[in-house]
């Protein structure tokens, strides 16, 4: 969600790390500027710049000095493709990355880890940052800013901007005008677009209005083909498009080890290391083996999926030969796409493609750094620039290998030695340890605060994702005098980063069964963030605070039926309506901002709601008594589900749902999409060949 008021979250920051005066003796400096040879020589780091590179340079006193003889300096790897979590701050540093660009997720937390604050508390990789995703309705990830025509493009593209987005990143199912509107607004403002092509723009389209970069090779197939199909025409059409996109001057990051990642099974190194990755991932990525399993073990599509991956590594070259700009990006941490070392993953998939290794060094230095719009700080070792450096004991330009565990690290001027690294590295596997305790324990959450009135209805629900507990709450229905129904609720989420997060949620639904006023407080730490409506002279009014700072005020005069906060009081309310139709729902994010989307419902024969969101689908169960018996939201690639612990009803009637006629005819005309008349169970798409798109998540890479 777009948040305009990020430096209040800067107190909860770091302080920076303080920087020495450092001389890398010795060592053979590779510039990586063009025409410049390798020179043996000495290079002085000063408050976190190169400050001279020359022969016997003299240190100012105090200056610590590093003796690199017999080994090579290079700049700091950059990977053009990530969903950043910080807890990878580590892993990345380990493996000599210095930058990585995010393809977008939750803006608030991505743009707030981009201070330089925040950066030095590991230390972690300079992080670029479209902040949030844009995207069509639905969206292809369930938190992806909703652009469903140019009018919401010129909203939100620049509040991105002002919000210091370095760039712009778009989705899959974003419509012809949304996406015209974006990328002229984009440009207006200088910011680059990138993202996988929309699926309602063509080829020709997306180069004519000046999409500056594609996220995976599928954004260059020809319509109607694919990399395991028929191959009959399809070099020349690829052929044709290399031409165009290098006249274009438009780059691709191709994701090569992302397709070459699904062809294999994990191997015992790689369960090792997944154990010191979140709980979070390992659930997801084991999900993930689980779903592929069966596919490898077929050799007619294991043997398609080899040459698709074939096709795209030859076509990989192509676009080299053709002046097209390879930027590489890994993808992490998607299933087995391990923070800081897919990004070497991906380059041997370049070294195996027949890719020049010089040049493969260039572009995840230099290239990379012009990409990310970083060319005059970083991706060279020169004076001024950055100091992201490498000490490396191979020399790159005969091989790669020695860039996967680089002995020096500098990045921003602070030295990591592989001894520091290697404890960075531990320290944050032990972290990851401590925090699978915490989520295994369970939630403890008081009953909600209630208003005024008769209690007819209250309980205890869970919510899962991916195996894991990620909510329990307490809920209540009241009656009041007047006749209104209050839904309330208190939500509770595991601790983070030592925080523990709470949400008080509350609706009122008047008795014409609309929207009359609202509260929702969520309190992290010391922090609380509130957002109160009420429906006053034809108008919702919403109002937002930061602990006591105003943050925004906004109305709108649509008849909204509820707010949907992720808690159940939503389904309990929605179960009251009495007919079927398209509704106003307001829906808040992260950042309490206010959204409104058009939801559909309908019942299914068996009285399973099947609801079509503004985000995915949902499907819900309410008891004889009224309460969530079970809700399922799938959310792109998502499924949370939510089961009912307990229950009770005081010896009353509960809040039962209204009656209806569930005959064949009736659910025929009422149900808003009668092919979902199951509560979905499955979140694994069921291909027949792996394809190279890396499915996309929240930001965190979940």
């Amino acid at each position: 969600m777009l948040f305009p008021l990020l430096p209040m979250l800067l107190p909860m920051l770091s302080p920076l790390l303080l920087v020495d005066v450092v001389l890398l003796a010795g060592g053979t400096v590779h510039s990586l500027v063009p025409g410049e040879e390798p020179v043996v020589a000495d290079l002085l780091v000063e408050d976190g710049r190169i400050a001279a590179i020359g022969a016997d340079l003299s240190a100012p006193p105090g200056a610590e000095r590093l003796d690199c003889t017999g080994r090579h300096l290079v700049p700091g790897l950059i990977d053009g493709l990530v969903h950043f979590d910080r807890e990878h701050d580590a892993f990345y540093l380990a493996h000599g990355v210095t930058s990585v660009r995010d393809a977008g997720g939750e803006q608030v937390r991505l743009l707030a880890e981009r201070m330089p604050r925040a950066r030095e508390r590991t230390p972690g990789p300079f992080l670029v940052t479209a902040g949030a995703v844009l995207d069509g309705d639905p969206p292809a990830t369930p938190r992806a800013g909703i652009v469903r025509n140019a009018d919401q493009a010129r909203a939100l593209v620049p509040l991105l901007a002002e919000n210091g987005a370095d760039f712009i990143s778009i989705h899959t199912n974003l419509g012809l005008d949304a996406y015209r509107a974006i990328v002229e607004l984009a440009h207006e403002r200088e910011l680059a677009v990138w993202g996988p092509r929309p699926a309602a723009v063509p080829f020709e389209t997306a180069l004519e209005l000046g999409q500056d970069g594609f996220l995976g090779l599928d954004a260059l197939l020809p319509e109607g083909t694919a990399w395991h199909g028929t191959t009959e025409g399809l070099g020349a059409a690829l052929g044709g498009r290399a031409t165009s996109l290098a006249a274009a001057e438009v780059g691709v990051v191709p994701l090569l080890a992302a397709t070459h990642a699904r062809l294999a099974a994990p191997d015992d190194a790689a369960l090792a290391r997944l154990a010191g990755l979140d709980e979070d991932y390992e659930v997801w990525w084991r999900g993930e083996w689980e779903a592929r399993r069966r596919l490898i073990q077929d050799p007619s599509v294991l043997s398609a999926a080899r040459a698709a991956l074939d096709r795209q590594s030859a076509f990989a070259a192509t676009l080299v030969a053709a002046g097209v700009e390879l930027v590489p990006g890994s993808g992490a941490p998607n299933p087995w796409l391990f923070p800081g070392a897919a990004l070497h993953d991906e380059l041997a998939r370049w070294s195996a493609a027949g890719l020049d290794t010089g040049l493969i060094l260039a572009s995840a230095t230099r290239g990379a750094a012009s990409a990310l719009g970083q060319a005059a700080e970083r991706g060279q070792l020169t004076v001024g620039r950055v100091a992201d450096i490498l000490v490396v004991s191979g020399d790159p330009t005969d091989s790669l290998a020695s860039l996967r565990s680089p002995e020096i690290v500098v990045v921003r001027g602070t030295v990591l030695e592989r001894d520091e690294l290697d404890e960075v590295v531990e320290t944050a596997r032990a972290e990851s340890a401590a925090r699978r305790r915490e989520k295994s324990a369970e939630l403890i959450v008081d009953a909600p605060d209630l208003p005024e009135g008769h209690v007819v209805l209250s309980g205890r629900v869970h919510t899962t994702a991916l195996e894991r507990t990620v909510t329990a709450e307490r809920f209540a229905v009241v009656r009041t005098e007047e006749g209104s129904i209050v839904y309330v609720a208190r939500v509770v989420y595991p601790d983070e980063e030592g925080l523990r997060r709470v949400m008080h949620v509350s609706q009122t639904i008047g008795a014409n069964g609309r929207l009359q006023g609202f509260e929702i407080r969520v309190t992290s730490g010391n922090d609380l963030l509130v957002a109160e409506g009420i429906f006053v002279a034809g108008s919702l009014r919403v109002r937002r605070r930061l602990n006591d700072l105003p943050v925004q005020i906004d109305s709108t005069r649509e008849r909204v039926r509820a707010i949907d906060v992720g808690s159940v009081t939503t389904v309990l309310a929605l179960g009251q309506l009495e007919e079927t139709s398209e509704f106003p729902v307001m829906v808040f994010g992260e950042t309490l901002e206010p959204q409104v989307a058009n939801w559909t419902q309908g019942r299914d024969a068996r009285g399973v709601w099947q609801v079509t969101t503004h985000r995915g689908r949902q499907a819900y169960q309410l008891d004889e008594l009224g309460a969530p018996a079970q809700v399922q939201v799938v959310e792109g690639r998502a499924l949370r589900t939510t089961l009912l612990d307990e229950r009770d009803a005081y010896g009353g009637p509960g809040l039962p749902p209204p009656a209806w006629d569930l005959s064949p005819a009736a659910v025929e005309a009422e149900a808003p999409r009668p092919e979902d008349d199951d509560v979905p169970d499955d979140d694994v798409p069921d291909d027949d060949v792996p394809d190279d798109d890396v499915p996309d998540d929240d930001g965190d890479g979940r």
